[in-house]
């Protein structure tokens, strides 16, 4: 394991993770407030992608007899006019599976709320009606019905 695989992989990994909680927290909200924090996201890992690669690369050469392949080090600048579009990719992944997740967690306690309350469900009993409370208790002759 070189020394830029160590700096790349411990800066890079953070700025997944971070970027995944903010994508994540972004696939809670609506509108406008959910773009700004996805582009929040989209920069920290454009900036990790960038810091990870820069700082592996120079702690690399900075060994003794680094090698031809430490100096190869086109990465950065790549990382730095292009990290916004696996940056972008990745967020909106992350993105797209929060809402789903997000969704199906908020149906299924409607779902069986609905059915345990009895709501949408023929003959159902309203305690606030006072018309249907009547047939809940068997007590009909209160409005003279035999």
């Amino acid at each position: 394991m070189t020394p830029f695989d160590l700096y790349f992989r411990t800066i890079f990994g953070v700025g997944c993770l971070l970027a995944t909680a903010v994508s994540l927290i972004a696939s809670a909200r609506r509108g406008l407030k959910a773009m700004a924090i996805l582009s929040v996201a989209i920069g920290i890992f454009w900036v990790s992608l960038f810091t990870g690669a820069d700082l592996g690369y120079r702690a690399w050469q900075s060994m003794p007899n680094p090698g031809k392949a430490a100096f190869d080090d086109a990465m950065p600048v790549g990382a730095l006019f292009m990290g916004w579009i696996p940056g972008t990719m990745f967020c909106a992944v992350v993105f797209v599976c929060g809402r789903l997740l997000g969704g199906l967690l908020k149906w299924t306690p409607y779902r069986i709320r609905r059915q345990r309350n009895g709501e949408g469900m023929a003959g159902a009993v309203d305690p606030s009606n006072p018309y249907t409370a009547d047939r809940a208790s068997g007590d009909n002759s209160a409005k003279g019905d035999s």
